[in-house]
């Protein structure tokens, strides 16, 4: 989708709104190494996530993420909602 509104004032707008999913993620310049790397945890992690000239915004679980990615257009933006969940079994430990 695109704005006129500043990306700083659409990521400012959705990471209100995504705090109603959990604590919000500012993924945008990670570093990759923020948190660790429990793959068992259900703990919302940024991972490998990067945007290029905007940023990337987080928040739910690992298992149900809520994101926004926001770009620079011009003095507008663009910007894009995803909403991942994902499914299947949970495999046990040994």
């Amino acid at each position: 989708m695109e704005s006129k509104d500043t990306p700083r004032k659409i990521a400012d707008y959705y990471t209100k709104a995504l705090a109603k999913y959990g604590t919000v993620l500012d993924c945008t310049n990670n570093a990759g190494t923020q948190q660790a790397k429990d793959e068992k945890s259900e703990k919302l992690r940024c991972g490998d996530d990067k945007s290029d000239p905007g940023g990337i915004f987080k928040s739910g679980t690992a298992e149900k993420q809520h994101i926004v990615e926001v770009l620079p257009k011009g003095s507008a933006a663009e910007f894009k909602l995803l909403y991942l969940e994902a499914r299947g079994e949970k495999k046990k430990p040994a």
